[in-house]
């Protein structure tokens, strides 16, 4: 079974280009198809947009920006509330 991960994150995040190639690399080995957040999508010239909570099992947030916080709201287009 193939698992759809969404992929959000800070284009300002040192190593990301790094961990976006070890993902890409390693994400099909592990069963997972990859769907970037459209800014990110664009950085990396390749790959598949995010544009619906619909279309991903799990999200993963890169970058330490709080976007783990605003990450359901943008994938949703309603805004979210954290707790912690």
């Amino acid at each position: 079974m193939t698992r759809r991960l969404g992929v959000v994150g800070h284009l300002g995040y040192e190593g990301l280009t790094e961990v976006l190639t070890l993902l890409r690399r390693e994400a099909p080995r592990h069963g997972f198809t990859l769907r970037y957040e459209a800014a990110l999508r664009e950085a990396l010239g390749t790959g598949e947009v995010l544009s619906s909570p619909a279309e991903i099992d799990a999200l993963l947030a890169l970058g330490g920006d709080g976007r783990c916080c605003g990450a359901p709201a943008s994938s949703t287009g309603r805004r979210s509330r954290s707790s912690g």
